[in-house]
């Protein structure tokens, strides 16, 4: 009896682990989709950039450059730093270029620079519509104000944009980065665009109505600020617009020490978001918020799940011709999607292929990174080192 017993528990845990990654396949497959939407009239909206920087000396100026190089009226942007605890020029480089700089004697976390900086913007005479944010090792691409205008244009309140590699050459690990980002655009962030399901804010190059801010007003705690405030938006049924024309180029880490030291703090953060929000998402039956939420877990999970129970014969189903059709179509379905997304976007070239192993380790260190974030100590803001210099 109790041998049914565990076979049936087995089962049950297979089953709902390959149900999760059917959820994320089916998106997957609608960011294949290419869809025209109809755009109104264009717009010049003004906004104002926020770039929190911690000791960012060597790109702050290269980013204030490619963001006052953009096809769009540079009257209509104003820049504004925050200088979280800096000792180095970051401040000065950025005045320099001609931004506005709050200089914060205390460094907490990104999110809480942001909210002060979202503050002290809201306190200057600069009568903005929109927020930007980016991240100080960025790189603007020329279209992307009068991209994320059109965006905004439709009526959206919260946009994010395509958060491209800027150096995904120049190491395997920096590779490796990107094609997981390269991933997660292609295949979860359109995708849900493309069902309206809402997508995600990804710590730089999103932008956010003015009155939302009043409205839900950024007070973050966690390390992933990004999350948390996508959490804080889903609770108030404000969906984020995902605009993949609207490209921002980031810097990836170039070493695995500070691969793992970033993925770490950005775990930590992503776990204390999931056991505030989690549940609290599922109460208010917001399952595809859930879902966005989970879905690095999630996917990761259901993938590695369903591949080592077919492989080593675990659990009953499996042994059914449906059980198995069911698995290997699941398997192999996500590789087609897969490359067929990172094909569309023309991110596949030999430098990838070259570098599988290199993905395979990327990932598969995210196991003991999310433990040890789990268990270990905050970190604070972890400062990631830059692989060239302006």
């Amino acid at each position: 009896m109790e041998t049914y017993i565990t076979f049936a528990a087995v089962d049950i845990f297979l089953t709902a682990s390959i149900l999760f990654g059917m959820y994320y396949l089916a998106t997957a497959i609608f960011s294949l989709i290419t869809v025209n939407f109809p755009i109104p009239e264009h717009r010049n909206y003004k906004f104002a950039v926020a770039i929190p920087a911690h000791n960012e000396e060597k790109v702050i100026s290269r980013l204030i450059k490619s963001i006052r190089t953009c096809d769009y009226p540079q009257d209509c942007i104003e820049i504004f730093i925050a200088a979280d605890e800096c000792s180095d020029r970051t401040a000065l480089f950025g005045e320099k270029c001609g931004a506005h700089v709050l200089s914060r004697n205390t460094s907490t976390c990104k999110g809480d620079a942001l909210g002060d900086l979202f503050e002290f913007i809201e306190n200057s005479d600069f009568d903005y519509e929109y927020v930007a944010v980016f991240d100080a090792d960025n790189i603007v691409g020329k279209h992307f104000f009068s991209e994320m205008s059109d965006k905004l244009s439709m009526g959206h309140r919260a946009v994010q944009g395509y958060v491209d590699s800027s150096n995904s050459n120049i190491s395997w690990v920096a590779n490796a980065h990107s094609v997981w980002y390269w991933i997660t655009n292609c295949t979860m962030q359109t995708g849900r665009d493309r069902l309206s399901l809402g997508c995600r804010l990804d710590g730089t190059g999103f932008a956010l109505e003015r009155s939302l801010l009043k409205e839900i007003p950024w007070k973050t705690i966690t390390m992933a600020e990004d999350r948390e405030y996508t959490c804080m938006l889903a609770e108030s049924d404000i969906k984020i617009a995902y605009c993949e024309t609207a490209v921002v180029y980031d810097e990836k880490p170039v070493t695995f020490s500070d691969s793992v030291g970033q993925r770490i703090r950005w775990s930590k953060g992503a776990s204390d978001v999931q056991g505030k929000y989690g549940l609290r998402l599922l109460g208010k039956l917001k399952f595809n918020a859930f879902m966005g939420l989970w879905y690095e877990v999630f996917s990761f999970l259901s993938y590695n799940i369903t591949l080592f129970s077919i492989l080593f014969g675990i659990g009953t189903i499996w042994q059914t011709a449906v059980g198995k059709s069911t698995g290997y179509f699941y398997l192999i379905a996500n590789i087609i999607v897969i490359m067929a997304a990172l094909i569309k976007d023309k991110k596949t070239d030999k430098k990838i292929m070259l570098n599988l192993f290199g993905f395979i380790l990327y990932m598969v260190s995210w196991l003991p990174i999310g433990f040890f974030a789990l268990f270990g100590k905050n970190r604070g803001w972890y400062h990631t080192g830059h692989g060239d210099r302006v």
